[in-house]
């Protein structure tokens, strides 16, 4: 019985790079669908581009995790938490979650 495993060919790899782009598209889809539901005015803009950058990264952090293991993914994850903390509040600076953000990073901006 012959135990390994199959080689890849050319549509196996393109399904492999494809995929993560379609994934993208629609959760960033959805998010500016919302963005533009429930943000209207000057501020859509900013929340928009910081969203599509959290969800490119998140899916991409998420991809890492299933190609080579949840440590690896543990570690881009920790790093990319603390940038939209930063960016949201110059981005839509009057939410209540803005506030909270230069509550939460304020003290390690001024170090």
């Amino acid at each position: 019985m012959d135990t390994a495993k199959p080689t890849k060919t050319l549509a196996d790899y393109l399904v492999i790079a494809i995929s993560p782009v379609l994934i993208m598209v629609l959760v960033h889809s959805l998010c500016f669908f919302l963005v533009a539901v429930f943000l209207p005015g000057e501020a859509a803009g900013g929340v928009r581009w910081v969203l599509f950058w959290f969800v490119l990264a998140v899916v991409l952090i998420a991809r890492i995790g299933i190609e080579q293991g949840d440590t690896n993914a543990m570690i881009y994850g920790l790093f990319w938490r603390w940038p939209p903390g930063f960016i949201w509040p110059r981005c839509n600076p009057t939410s209540c979650s803005a506030r909270f953000c230069w509550a939460s990073f304020g003290s390690l901006r001024t170090r």
